[in-house]
């Protein structure tokens, strides 16, 4: 007799099939991609591929990859010197209408709101090192990462008039 762990395991296993179509995916998000491609891709027919990709993933063929492209998105917006159009169309959406669309469908905000609460988030994630008296300099990756986002001088130290917008579990965390 099986223990419950094992039929879990596999009950969650995905089949290879899937596993490589969500891998291919992932891989060419930029490019048009078609449902006769991924299934062809995993020899598959698209009806039955198109069944079997929902029942594992949970996810319509369509919503996976705009999921995809929406989380690669996500991961371009910390770069503040690309424009919200080029992140669309680096991610592969066609136009940006349709990008903005699916990101709000998605996150529930536009792609404009996202990275201004992204950019507040930053900012209060170095108020709350300039509270812990740490200053932002070359060396420290988790510091630059956060300098590069919101502050563009170097060895520069937050005054305390920009805490105010700040959390305090923010500030706990990095003091």
């Amino acid at each position: 007799m099986k223990s419950n762990q094992l039929v879990m395991q596999a009950a969650n296993r995905e089949k290879p099939a899937i596993a490589s179509a969500k891998q291919f995916i992932r891989e060419h998000y930029t490019e048009q991609l078609s449902l006769h491609k991924v299934s062809s891709n995993v020899n598959m027919s698209p009806f039955y591929f198109s069944k079997q990709f929902r029942k594992a993933s949970g996810f319509s063929f369509t919503e996976f990859i705009s999921r995809t492209r929406i989380e690669k998105a996500k991961d371009f917006m910390l770069n503040p010197n690309l424009r919200i159009s080029e992140i669309g169309f680096e991610t592969g959406f066609q136009s940006l209408t349709h990008f903005n669309r699916v990101f709000r469908k998605i996150t529930g905000q536009s792609p404009t709101e996202y990275r201004g609460r992204l950019s507040a988030s930053t900012e209060c994630q170095l108020a709350g090192i300039a509270r812990a008296g740490l200053t932002t300099e070359p060396g420290n990756e988790t510091l630059e990462m956060l300098q590069i986002k919101n502050n563009p001088r170097k060895n520069h130290r937050l005054e305390s008039d920009r805490l105010a917008g700040c959390t305090t579990t923010m500030l706990a965390r990095a003091g």
